[in-house]
């Protein structure tokens, strides 16, 4: 008997320990605990995320805001810019020239500049999840490449055959990397008829996504994790806007006793009995009448503090400033500026980084090698395929006399170049020694 209420409190001992989070409960009924893989979980959900998010980009000034500035912050104004490792500053020159001349009309639409196009691109991004165009080669686009930017519907999600390795219209080899893409001729609402489709080889294809999970297959849009408290926060605001309406409409109703009559100024559509008011006017009542007045108080005194802790929250999620999402500079000091520009920019960094991995390398590697196929350079070009890396926009400094004095510093004591620092500003350092020269 003791060796068994012993082993019984080691049993409950070993509970205790558990993770909390782990735990079945009544409180907890509702959190998903079976396992289910990413892309099983975007069959279900990707293009109500998608059109969702599309939704909240038309009707939603956060929204609008938000990917506002991904575009200003990851893109700004003048795009990405080329570099390229070599010695030949002549051959690296030219070759800068010809791509941004290229990039500047790539586009088979005509409407995007260079920097337009990586705008619509890193928009499409954010709110889609994911990025899809096709690379059309041969003699009648300029140096023989375009590039037809596609809504990422096109790329046929209902298409699925495990036997094929095909994930949502993408085929797989044995790694789990893409070697073809089914992309639909048209757009149908109707998807029993989603078979007029063409597949092309992954080197025709752009398709560029945040990976969160390995063997994705398909991007989320990047509003996935706060589209609920933003569409909530929509409602609620839209509810007080016209409870405030009605309050500033003050109304009331006439108690009448019984046996009297009320010679009003019209009746409703029930036919309930109204009468007009006029601002600056009072009415004396007969006898025995009562007024009761209805005030509703719309807005609460709280509602302003309470709507600044949502946008907080989504702030939050989306990995940006309260301030620079709400525009709402009334609570920041420059310590705490300092502090969240640090800490954004840091983030803009990181997508600045796999857009120009995903989408400006795979433009120009695409690109340098089909111009040289047509006879675009009378050198070799080998050691530049792979040579390029990419810079985009900088952000002035929130106190530029103490940056300077400090970046200074870090260049005496060794531990910095003045032209990593150009690079980080986006600066071609060897234009700068050329103008100074000049």
């Amino acid at each position: 008997m003791a060796t068994k209420k012993i082993k019984n409190k080691i049993n409950i001992n070993i509970h205790k320990r558990t993770y909390e989070a782990a735990k079945t409960s009544r409180l907890f009924n509702d959190w998903r605990t079976a396992t289910q893989s990413i892309n099983e979980d975007l069959k279900q959900a990707l293009v109500i995320l998608r059109n969702r998010a599309r939704d909240l980009e038309q009707n939603d000034d956060i929204v609008r805001r938000y990917l506002a500035l991904v575009e200003s912050n990851v893109v700004g104004q003048a795009g990405f810019s080329l570099r390229l490792k070599g010695e030949n500053q002549n051959e690296i020159s030219f070759i800068r020239e010809k791509f941004y001349e290229w990039l500047d009309s790539c586009e088979l639409s005509g409407r995007f500049a260079a920097a337009e196009l990586q705008r619509v691109m890193i928009r499409t991004w954010a709110r889609d999840g994911e990025v899809l165009g096709i690379f059309r080669r041969g003699p009648e686009f300029k140096d023989g490449l375009g590039f037809q930017l596609l809504e990422a519907d096109y790329l046929n999600e209902k298409a699925n055959d495990k036997h094929k390795n095909l994930i949502m219209g993408v085929y797989l080899n044995q790694h789990n990397c893409p070697i073809k893409y089914e992309i639909l001729k048209e757009l149908l609402a109707n998807f029993a008829h989603r078979t007029n489709v063409i597949i092309y080889n992954a080197e025709d294809i752009l398709h560029a996504f945040k990976v969160e999970r390995p063997g994705q297959v398909r991007g989320v849009t990047w509003l996935a994790g706060v589209m609920a408290t933003l569409k909530m926060l929509h409602g609620y605001q839209e509810a007080e806007l016209v409870a405030a309406r009605v309050a500033s409409c003050q109304m009331g109703f006439y108690k009448i006793p019984p046996g009297e009559t009320w010679a009003s100024d019209g009746t409703d559509a029930d036919g309930s009995a109204l009468t007009d008011a006029a601002p600056g006017v009072f009415e004396r009542m007969p006898t025995g009448w009562e007024f009761q007045q209805f005030t509703p108080q719309h807005p609460t005194n709280q509602y302003g503090d309470f709507i600044k802790e949502i946008k907080r929250e989504i702030a939050g999620g989306l990995n940006v400033s309260y301030s620079a999402l709400a525009n709402d500079g009334s609570d920041a000091n420059y310590s705490s500026m300092r502090e969240m520009s640090i800490l954004e920019r840091e983030n803009w960094k990181v997508c600045q980084d796999a857009f120009a991995r995903q989408i400006m390398r795979r433009l120009y590697r695409e690109w340098i090698k089909t111009a040289d196929l047509t006879g675009a350079f009378k050198f070799d070009i080998t050691p530049y395929i792979e040579a390029d890396y990419w810079t985009g926009r900088t952000w002035p400094w929130v106190d530029p006399e103490k940056d300077i004095k400090a970046r200074t510093i870090e260049i005496q004591l060794g531990l910095t170049a003045p032209s990593i620092l150009a690079a980080e500003r986006g600066i071609d350092y060897n234009e700068v020694l050329k103008q100074l020269a000049e």
